[in-house]
């Protein structure tokens, strides 16, 4: 099973390969054509338009393609394969031992119904007993590691096949997806009432400058029947005869028909732990039966106001599962119900643990009266010891949360509110990015305990501080709170060593910004990026910061969006040893900022890649207009990883953190 799953990983692997190939060379060949003096204005506006959108289509479908999983579902099926060929070996090892064993059990037996030689009795004896030895040894290696491997049969089937079955209709459904806009594109090209031109027949034939009106479709696929402005002739021509010169008028009927009811959810998205939300009703009838239930992932949601144009719902506790789907019911909701799929998710809420010690934590002037998570880092004073990480990593962005580490490249996402800023001349500025944890023995405290411990410390704190006033005991609550604070700083010790002075220095980051916008890894300066500087950039209260991390077979790229625009972004190898570990968010809270808020359930804006229809010649513009200044310690940039309009910095640390080519 194991190699027919590889066998398959492999051939979808290269048919994808070829068929990305196919799509590139006929884009080329489209290219050329339209470059060429025969081509010059050969397809009409209507052509074109499905011609790049089917160029799109190409590139977005091929990268999608290209990070299927499929080669980590081959490099699974190598492992385990490995440990089938070591029980062979082993299964080997031990039939020649047993032969051993029989050969000196044979000899040791003949030598007793014969006596002869007592000492060389003695030491075919002694050779039978070593070889029993060995021979029980081999035996129960084998029984062991075989119960090992049927142990985890149901691990190696889903490791392999189940998989494999997951990253191919995965990567096909979301190729599919994106092919939607092609499929539109064309049947929106001859709706009812496009006014079209014949093309393609001779001069001499009654179709030659023949002008109607799409009227319909044809039973023949590829046929659309048209016919002349006043409706007196009717004809059924294939659409390759036929050019779109305008768009179809609107009929009264089309006019005069009501919108379909429809809902949308703001937010929409909220904390695990629960949230109050706004349903906007719009295609209501106004006498439409009175809205009874609101389920959000099937789960009920409380409605706390109503009216004919919203509704006010408290959506109840969840987890993170992917976007849900939001259904409004009425009376009789058998025959009254109002879908949105897709309409809200949830997110596990962030907050910030270790932290300099000029950092204050704290939780948001607004936060709900039950939430502890601390998600506001100030520095008072000081400008250094400024960093603040996030307790939790950041988690993982749409699909890839459902899926495994190997299974596609890893996307995360978090971004910072800047609450205050300081009125003062410095060199030093924001740095924001992404830090590993050490490998420790015990386990990292998670957000949910670090938050309120913080929290509850610091009331502690306080509680003791009004005891000694007035010569009281402090309360025992307070004293457990101040132990269990205790706890949770020695595992953020433990995971994150002694903090730097500087994010640049800190040796298992992966940050950019700076007083001198640049990139660092591992503590390792890899050059200079060009469209940030947050010096300049981020000197307002209410900017806000995004650092989006994206890994792929060993290669990690971190790409900084500001108020929604990205403005940089850099790549570089992922040191071999940080990849035990999922990562967190890291900010240096310097310069001009003296507090950040992390933005709960943060998504990266959605960016259109610049450049020209189809590759045009304005795309290496482009691409130098966010290019990075690389230092000596950088190597060349890694085209590959990012399409050419995003041009990268690369470095490969070694296991001590030096750069090398």
């Amino acid at each position: 099973l194991v190699m027919a799953v590889r066998e398959m990983a492999q051939e979808v692997l290269e048919h994808f390969k070829a068929l990305c190939l196919t799509q590139q060379k006929l884009m080329r060949a489209a290219n050329s054509y339209l470059a060429s003096d025969f081509g010059f204005a050969a397809l009409d506006e209507s052509a074109m338009f499905i011609l790049q959108t089917a160029s799109d289509f190409f590139d977005e479908g091929g990268a999608r393609l290209g990070k299927s999983g499929l080669n980590e579902v081959v490099l699974a099926c190598d492992r385990i394969l490995g440990e089938h060929r070591s029980i062979a070996d082993l299964m080997k090892e031990r039939d020649e031992a047993h032969r051993e064993f029989e050969h000196y059990n044979g000899k040791v037996a003949a030598m007793m119904v014969q006596p002869g030689d007592k000492a060389k009795l003695d030491r075919n004896q002694e050779k039978l007993n070593s070889a029993q030895t060995v021979s029980d040894s081999k035996r129960l290696h084998v029984d062991a590691a075989v119960r090992t491997v049927v142990g985890r049969r149901i691990f190696h089937a889903r490791t392999t096949l189940h998989s494999a079955l997951q990253a191919y209709a995965r990567s096909v459904a979301a190729w599919g997806a994106r092919a939607s806009p092609v499929v539109k594109a064309f049947e929106d090209e001859y709706r009812i009432g496009t006014p079209v031109e014949v093309v393609g027949f001779p001069k001499d034939s009654e179709m030659h400058g023949f002008n109607g009106v799409v009227c319909g479709k044809s039973d023949d696929p590829g046929m659309v029947c048209i016919s002349l402005a006043d409706g007196s002739q009717q004809k059924a021509l294939r659409a390759e005869h036929l050019v779109p010169v305008g768009e179809p008028a609107e009929t009264e009927e089309e006019e005069a028909k009501p919108a379909a009811p429809a809902i949308r959810v703001n937010p929409s998205r909220g904390s695990c732990d629960g949230c109050d939300a706004e349903v906007a009703l719009t295609g209501f009838a106004s006498d439409s039966p009175a809205i009874t239930d609101v389920l959000v992932g099937g789960e009920a949601a409380q409605i706390l106001k109503a009216s004919s144009e919203s509704l006010r719902i408290r959506i109840p506790p969840g987890s993170v599962r992917g976007p849900l789907r939001v259904e409004v019911r009425r009376d009789g909701w058998q025959q009254y119900v109002t879908v949105a799929e897709a309409a809200f998710q949830y997110y596990e809420a962030m907050g910030f643990g270790a932290c300099g010690h000029h950092i204050e934590l704290s939780t948001p002037s607004q936060a709900v009266p039950s939430e502890h998570t601390l998600s506001v880092a100030t520095r008072p004073a000081s400008l250094n010891h400024a960093l603040a990480i996030t307790a939790a990593p950041v988690p993982l962005l749409g699909e890839e949360m459902a899926m495994s580490r190997s299974a596609v490249a890893l996307r995360r996402y978090f971004e910072v509110e800047v609450l205050e800023v300081a009125d003062q001349k410095t060199t030093k500025a924001l740095a924001i990015g992404f830090a590993w944890p050490l490998p420790c023995s015990g386990p990292m405290p998670s957000a949910s305990s670090t938050a309120p411990a913080l929290a509850a410390s610091a009331s502690a704190a306080a509680a003791a501080g009004a005891a000694d006033e007035v010569g009281s005991q402090v309360p025992d609550d307070a004293s457990a709170a101040a132990a269990s604070a205790v706890q949770v700083r020695a595992a953020l010790q433990a995971a994150w060593g002694r903090l730097p002075e500087d994010g640049a220095e800190m040796a298992r980051a992966f940050l950019v910004g700076g007083g001198r916008s640049k990139a660092h890894l591992g503590g390792r300066e890899l050059g200079k990026v060009s469209g940030w500087r947050p010096v300049l950039d981020v000197t307002a209260v209410g900017a806000v910061v995004g650092a989006l991390l994206e890994e792929s077979g060993g290669e990690i790229s971190l790409t900084i969006f500001q108020n929604g625009v990205r403005r940089c972004s850099t790549s570089a190898r992922l040191p071999a040893e940080w990849g035990n570990t999922a990562p967190h968010g890291i900010v240096d809270v310097n310069g001009n900022v003296r507090r950040i808020e992390l933005r709960q359930g943060a998504f990266p804006p959605a960016e259109p890649l610049p450049g020209p229809p189809l590759g045009g010649p304005g795309a290496a513009a482009a691409a130098a207009a966010t290019s990075p200044e690389p230092s000596e310690a950088a190597s060349e940039a890694e085209s590959s990883f990012y399409p050419p309009s995003r041009s990268t910095v690369s470095a490969d640390l070694g296991p001590r953190g030096r750069a090398s080519d």
